[in-house]
């Protein structure tokens, strides 16, 4: 598989508490998957309608490895998971499984 970016991150925020004195305490976030390469490419919510008819907003899209344990966080759990490159945090907002890789949905944040 072609992969124009690496070290990517997969995290899932966690849950987020109040101290013992109402102070908002948010959650820490932890790695789902790390150091992840794929190919990245812009994308629309037009084009993923067209494609496959989900009516979502997504901004990119990726391809990589396929991985279950995403694919189960999110489509089966519905979890909500973010992908981070460098400084950019997008939401995963879709996720099409194939035989050996997945292509997953992204929404710029």
């Amino acid at each position: 598989m072609y992969c124009n970016k690496s070290g990517i991150e997969i995290y899932q925020n966690g849950t987020s508490t109040t101290d013992d004195y109402g102070n908002y305490v948010p959650g820490t976030s932890q790695i789902v998957k790390g150091n992840i390469s794929c190919d990245m490419q812009p994308y629309s919510t037009e084009k993923l309608q067209k494609d496959y008819g989900f009516d979502i907003q997504v901004t990119k899209r990726i391809f990589m490895d396929l991985n279950n344990n995403i694919v189960d966080l999110v489509e089966r759990q519905h979890k909500t998971l973010y992908l981070k490159d460098g400084t950019t945090a997008y939401e995963i907002r879709k996720i099409v499984p194939w035989d050996n890789y997945m292509e997953v949905m992204l929404y710029g944040i």
